[in-house]
């Protein structure tokens, strides 16, 4: 390392040289893990894309910029090329990374989708469950926007799933997110199609819906969670969605529908059947 200023240079970064630079990383925010895991997974499935972003160094060799990525190269144990510039003044790194993030739903939008926010937050949803095995806010997984649209690749028909969930969050007290994801675990279901399609257009007109009716309770349920402090999550929602799924799914009469997350005896995550 130079004190100057060098020209900007493209390198092949191999895991060693990775883990060499990193023993200048001697002043950086935080490590994020989930961050580091998401990078490496990008590179091991060759979705990471080179975009022109470089590792940074201060003049007296400090690494300014980058600690997440040479971290990711030593994880996924691949070599990745990148641009890297050498000989930056140290105060430099008060302004990396200062611009606003580009969300999934930006990357969405700059496509040309259709209601791309609420696209994102289905598609998010899935890829958590498909990395994990678990709901959102259960999960800490960051999925990448290469990993979501990965996911919006492999089921495309979340296109029309995010636009009726939409239709269907108007009329009642659940996220479309919510709507959205539980249409696309029970379409998974063998021979759930009709009932999909049944069960979420009653959720929508409350049509022919009597008290005791797994649907009147769910909706019911999830209007008075508003006013139960604690209980109108992520994991709360989806959970009981499930519950009515399960008893509409075995034709059962259902009373109030809850679900216990935590306590002295957390009630295990319902399947949809």
């Amino acid at each position: 390392m130079t004190a100057e200023f060098q020209a900007p240079e493209v390198i092949e970064i191999t895991p060693e040289l990775a883990r060499e630079w990193l023993g200048f990383n001697t002043r950086n925010r935080p490590m994020r893990a989930r961050t580091v895991s998401a990078y490496a997974w990008d590179m091991l499935s060759g979705n990471w894309q080179w975009n022109g972003e470089s590792i940074k160094f201060a003049a007296d060799g400090t690494l300014l910029d980058g600690q997440h990525r040479l971290n990711a190269i030593t994880e996924a144990g691949i070599t990745v090329r990148m641009l890297v510039i050498r000989g930056l003044p140290g105060e430099t790194q008060d302004t990396v990374d200062g611009g606003v993030k580009r969300k999934f739903s930006d990357v969405l939008a700059l496509r040309g989708e259709r209601l791309a926010v609420g696209l994102a937050a289905l598609t998010r949803r899935v890829a958590i469950w498909e990395a994990t095995g678990m709901v959102a806010g259960r999960s800490a997984h960051a999925p990448t926007n290469s990993q979501m649209l990965q996911v919006l690749e492999k089921y495309p028909w979340l296109r029309e799933v995010a636009a009726s969930s939409a239709l269907t969050a108007a009329k009642c007290d659940l996220p479309a997110s919510i709507i959205g994801f539980c249409t696309w675990r029970f379409n998974g279901l063998p021979d759930a199609a009709d009932d999909v399609t049944f069960f979420f257009q009653r959720l929508a007109d409350f049509q022919g819906l009597t008290k005791g009716d797994p649907i009147y309770e769910l909706r019911k349920a999830s209007e008075s969670s508003r006013s139960v402090r604690g209980e109108r999550s992520e994991v709360y929602l989806t959970a009981i969605t499930i519950k009515a799924w399960n008893a509409y799914r075995d034709g059962r009469q259902v009373g109030l529908l809850t679900f216990k997350p935590g306590g002295a005896r957390p009630e295990k995550f319902p399947e949809p059947k």
